[in-house]
Formats: C-alpha cells, structure tokens, sequence
C-alpha cells in the first residue's frame, strides 16, 4: 500500500526524466513518506525520514568531493529514503563520490537524464502517497469497524475471523506457535502445507509472548500491504479474545485446572477453544504429538502433581494437571514416532514412580488422541484414565501379578466397556481402536488376520490348535502371528491385553462388514 520507491520510479513523470539508478538498486521496495526538492546545502536538519529529495546539485556545485561527501551523510543520517540527481545543469555527470557514498551507505541513487520540472514529479508523486495514505486509514477504519463490533457482541476468535474474513472477501488461518490450527474462516490455507511465499502472515502476541500466526494467501483484490494492514489490527483483537478465554486469571495453574474440569463436565465444545484454552494455560504440545488423559492415585496431592510436572517436563511441555473432584488428573503430550506413544508415556511414567520410592503411587492412561481432534475425544481419554484408575483401586481389573503402577485404559477395554453398559455403537469403536490396522491390512492384502487373532485367542492361545482350526502350516502361523503384532503395537501374548484383544475381535465378527473377509484366502 505505501508508494516505494520502485513505484515512484515508474510514475510517467519520473520516466520522463530517464531515471537510471546508480546505488543500492535491491532497495528500492523502501517506501516513500514523500518528496522533496531542494537546491540548499543544509537540507539534512529540514528533514523528517522517509523522503525522496529531488535536487539539480546547485547547494554543491562549487564544494570539494569531502564536502559532497559530508552532504550526503547528513541527508543518511535523517534516513533519507533516496536522493535523484538531475544531471546536464549543475554537473554533467553524477560525481563519483557521491555514488560511492550512497553505495557504501545503501542509499538509492538515482541519475534524473532528462530535465523535468520537478513540480511536476512532486505533484504526481505526493498526490498518490496522500491517495495511498487515506486507503489505509479507510481500511483501518473499516477493520476497527468490524472488530468493534465483534467484541462488543462479546465474539470469541472464530466468530473475529469469521467477521474479518466476510467483510474483505479474504481467507484466515489461525495457527498457535507450535503450528496446530485452532480457527479457519472462509477457503483458508493451510500454513503447513502451502509455499511459503504464497502466504501472508501477521504474528499474534498474549501478554508480551508470541501466541502464533495469522495466516492468508496472497490475494488477487488487494495489494499485500493492504492485506498485512487487515491481518495486523486483527491480530491485537484476536490477543485481546484470547486473554478473554483465559477468564482472567493469568495463573497457569488455576487455567489448567478450570480446563480440566470443563472438560470432564463437557463443557468444552469447540476444538478452537480446546487449543485457545490449553495455550493460555501453558500448554503447547507440538502439531506432532499425541496427547492422553493422565490420572494419579498417591497419599498425597503434592506428589501426584509433582509426578505430572516431572512427566511435562520429560516430554517437553507444561503437563495439564489440576484436582478435579477431588481427583488428581492431567493431559500429557507425547512426541509421535514410529513407537507406541501409550508405550512410551507408560515407559515415562513407570521410571518417574519408581524414582518417587513409595508403592503407594498409581497412575491410569487414557488412549491417545490428537490435539487437533474434537474435545470430546480428549474427554474421553481422561474419562478412561479415571475408569481405569477405579478399577485397579477396586480391585475388580484382571490381574495376572502383584498391583500394578501404571495401567493403561487401552488394556481393560473390556472390563471399562461393561462398566458402561455398552450398546452396539461402543462394540464397533472398541474393535476400531485396537484392529484397525489388521482390518486396513486384510482389506489391502486379502488375507485374514481379524480372524487368525480370534482363533488363535479363543484356543487359548495355542499356535498348534489354532493353525489346526485354520488349516495353515504352523510356519504360517507363526508369521501371521508376527504381523499381527506388528501391527497392533501390542503383546498379543499377554494375559493383560487377552480380554480387550478377543473382545474386540467378537465384536468385529459380530457387528461389522463380514463380506469384505468371507471367500478370501489365508
């Protein structure tokens, strides 16, 4: 939106003069505040920043080159954008000093061949920066416009993109620091997965720190500098929104623990107001990670709090935690990677215990989920981890040991799914979850995993009878057991995950589409 120079360059008043650029020619995107001409020696001190100074050379005709010099270096020193020479009156050609001053100093330079009336340059020049000064202020106006109206409606952040984006026809992004995305409004794109040139983006702050990004494409109604004036104010009310959403405590602790608490009472709707909320409570898990529902059991608070702080730390991030109906409870993060993140949090979680030195410390997990994905589905894991840590104190979860330290919920969906008195609908996602990578691999390979497991499970876990049962060499059950394995990222040999393993695949013959494995071969 400001006139640069490169602009003014190309206005046909200034062509007219046969402008030749002599000096600091990769800096001619600077903007123009305005443009000057002048014939005296002290112009330096009448200066404000920002101009272009038009002269013919006659304040320095009759000076030495270090006097020239000296010219040129109080006009840099008022930040002086660019200075253009009109040569053929005062000097035939622009003096050699001059352009390596300006070189030295990254000052553009600029040789005027032709002779122009400056007024005319001037006239031309200074009516477009006016012209480009009152389309900002009109779109500062009609931003302000529309983002007061937005906050006095009390308007959280998607409903400020939302209002932004219909007024000026352009597509938004809000993305948090670490990249996940919170809000969209309009066809927007993705900042992951667009150029990088193809964006335009404005940083949105929280109480002085970086928050994230506010993101758009470049588009083909406005210039990007009008645009990047659009992003800019509504990056301050998006702060201001998002400072809202923290209800105006400013103490990471206490955030946590109301988030907590909405969630278990599913209060918390929004995926936008899940990552708003977890930002401004200090947690900030990368677009990477998966996350889960963390309870703790101990003698005392304290302790079950320092675990969790201990464990947010080792994984990289402030750790959720908070006491929620007399509950000690939390979401952990965990980087995804080609390992088990339940495995690798329960690995995280059983060193931290073993460190605290008391048996009187248990900790149940929730399955793991996305950040991204609704807030009901991080409800959820909480929930389960809470399920489970009743049944380990209850003493009514399968157990082929002593007490256990850390359970996952992933491993007692059978006894949690009748806690719940379970329908068909609960059936079909407890199968999901553990075999849909063997129901994905049997539909891509034709083969029959889901009831290989089954099988092999139902005969208590005897390769001999169950490669009997399916008519296969033990040699081959042996590799299908191996891939099964591999692929639901659990012992299929232990008594722990038995009942979750077999129930899930009685609900997926039972309820699910047994056509796609009927006819196929082993």
């Amino acid at each position: 939106m400001p006139v640069t120079i490169r602009q003014l360059l190309s206005m046909p008043s200034m062509r007219a003069a046969t402008p030749q650029v002599l000096a600091a020619s990769d800096e001619l995107d600077t903007p123009v505040r305005w443009v000057h001409s002048s014939e005296i020696f002290e112009m330096g001190p009448l200066l404000a920043g920002g101009e272009v100074l038009l002269t013919t050379g006659l304040g320095i005709v009759n000076s030495d080159a270090g006097t020239r010099r000296h010219y040129l270096r109080e006009l840099i020193a008022k930040d002086l954008a660019c200075l253009a020479l009109e040569v053929g009156r005062s000097f035939r050609e622009v003096p050699y000093e001059l352009v390596e001053e300006a070189r030295q100093h990254r000052l553009p330079l600029v040789a005027l061949n032709r002779v122009v009336p400056f007024v005319r340059i001037c006239e031309e020049a200074n009516s477009a920066i006016v012209d480009s000064n009152l389309r900002r202020l009109t779109i500062e106006s009609e931003v302000s416009r529309a983002l007061e109206d937005a906050l006095v409606a009390e308007a959280g952040v998607t409903d400020i993109l939302a209002a932004i984006s219909s007024n000026f026809g352009i597509p938004l992004t809000l993305v948090t620091s670490g990249g996940s995305l919170v809000a969209t409004a309009g066809v927007a794109p993705d900042p992951a997965r667009e150029p990088s040139e193809s964006l335009l983006q404005a940083t949105v702050s929280v109480q002085g720190h970086q928050w994230g990004r506010l993101c758009t494409r470049t588009p083909a109604t406005m210039s990007s500098d009008e645009v990047l004036t659009v992003l800019e104010r509504t990056s301050g009310a998006l702060s201001l929104a998002l400072l809202a959403s923290g209800r105006s405590s400013t103490d990471m602790s206490r955030q946590s623990e109301a988030l907590l608490s909405d969630l278990l009472e599913s209060k918390v709707s929004r995926r936008a107001d899940l990552l708003i909320r977890s930002n401004l409570a200090g947690f900030r898990p990368s677009a990477d990670s998966s996350v889960m529902g963390i309870a703790v059991d101990a003698p005392e608070v304290s302790s079950a709090l320092a675990l969790l702080d201990r464990a947010g730390r080792q994984s990289g991030t402030y750790c959720l935690r908070g006491v929620v109906r007399g509950e000690v409870v939390g979401v952990l993060a965990v980087p995804r990677s080609d390992v088990n993140p339940v495995k690798v949090a329960e690995g995280v979680m059983d060193r931290l215990v073993s460190a605290f030195g008391t048996s009187q410390l248990l900790v149940a997990l929730g399955n793991p989920v996305s950040l991204d994905d609704a807030a009901a589905g991080v409800a959820a894991s909480l929930n389960q981890a809470l399920d489970a840590l009743d049944l380990v104190r209850s003493g009514r979860e399968f157990r082929s040991g002593g007490r256990p330290r850390v359970v996952v919920a992933r491993a007692m969906q059978l006894e949690l799914l009748l806690l719940h008195q379970p329908d068909r609908a609960s059936l079909r996602a407890c199968a999901g979850d553990l075999l849909r990578p063997l129901v994905q691999w049997d539909q891509e390979h034709a083969t029959r995993l889901v009831t290989t497991l089954e099988t092999y499970l139902r005969l208590g876990s005897s390769a001999t009878r169950a490669s009997r049962e399916l008519h296969i060499g033990r040699a081959s059950m042996y590799e299908r057991l191996q891939r099964i394995e591999e692929l639901v990222e659990v012992d299929i040999h232990s008594a722990y995950f038995h009942s979750s393993l077999l129930l899930a695949t009685c609900a997926h013959r039972l309820l699910g589409d047994r056509g796609d494995e009927e006819g196929r071969a082993g």
